[in-house]
């Protein structure tokens, strides 16, 4: 609360990290292109030994890769799996554009 009894919120860019650098070892981030020439920001988190199996994992709008690493670290070990996830044409440090046909191909080239 300021003075005048007026109240401020303050945001920061910053993304808080939950986990140790031992679990910030599961992560492996690199980039792809897509069929339309993009550059598409994906990430795998390998949390387990022994992962009964991978999730490739469509993140919601308004967060990217680095806000949900913590979330998929904390997801492939409940679930004793792989995650893995990408950023879509034209967020995070994707490339091109936000478009429907972007996704389907960002999607095509996550899965291969």
């Amino acid at each position: 609360t300021k003075e005048n009894g007026t109240q401020e919120l303050v945001l920061t860019e910053r993304a808080e990290w939950q986990f140790n650098d031992r679990e910030l070892g599961f992560i492996d981030t690199f980039t792809t292109r897509s069929s339309r020439g993009n550059k598409v920001a994906c990430m795998m988190v390998r949390p387990v030994k022994n992962p009964t199996f991978t999730i490739l994992f469509s993140h919601g709008n308004a967060v990217d890769l680095g806000q949900m690493s913590s979330f998929y670290v904390g997801l492939g070990t409940r679930l004793s799996c792989n995650i893995f996830s990408y950023d879509y044409s034209g967020y995070g440090c994707s490339s091109g554009r936000p478009s429907e046909r972007n996704i389907y191909a960002d999607i095509e080239a996550a899965w291969n």
